[in-house]
């Protein structure tokens, strides 16, 4: 039901995906580091 996030976003879940399809691609990128720690 969900639209497909960044790639970034399939771990974080809570990370670009949330944001909107605008923050995506800029929040993969700034999330890529942050999204390994959380997990």
């Amino acid at each position: 039901m969900t639209p497909l996030p960044a790639p970034g976003a399939r771990r974080a879940g809570d990370g670009p995906a949330t944001r909107g399809p605008e923050e995506e691609p800029m929040a993969a990128r700034t999330s890529a580091p942050t999204v390994e720690r959380a997990a």
